[in-house]
């Protein structure tokens, strides 16, 4: 059911008692021809750096890819990606989650979408004084 990270993540968030999941980063394809994140390598005379990866070769040797229909488009993706959205899309359904993608493209159709800054916003008026008390409460207070 679960399949990768995200989805692990969604269950981890859903047996925390998270209320709204908003999901950022789940294309669930390789949205503008990239594999994946840029990422960071540890270099011992300068430190952490970021570096980008060879998209387009990474991209050229994977075999299995899909063009499916996505938000805003076509997307191109990965067999095993089409498992995952399923099974995202049975997470939610199954244990009746309130999740919306902040992602801004990819495969993930069937949920409802949003803006990250615009629900991040709206996350935090609605529940600031929650929040308050929460890290009160942790504080010892």
């Amino acid at each position: 059911l679960l399949g990768n990270v995200g989805n692990a993540a969604v269950a981890f968030a859903a047996g925390m008692g998270a209320g709204k999941i908003v999901l950022a980063g789940q294309d669930y394809g390789y949205t503008d021809g990239k594999w994946g994140a840029d990422d960071r390598e540890y270099l011992p005379d300068v430190g952490w750096q970021r570096y980008a990866p060879d998209h387009e070769a990474l991209l050229a040797r994977r075999t299995g890819k899909l063009t499916v229909d996505g938000i805003g488009g076509p997307v191109e993706t990965y067999g095993p990606y089409l498992t995952y959205r399923d099974g995202l899309y049975r997470l939610v359904e199954q244990w009746k989650l309130d999740v919306v993608n902040a992602t801004g493209g990819g495969i993930l159709t069937q949920l409802p979408q949003g803006v990250l800054a615009d629900l991040v916003a709206q996350l935090r008026q609605n529940h600031s004084a929650e929040a308050a008390r929460a890290r009160l409460a942790a504080a010892g207070g």
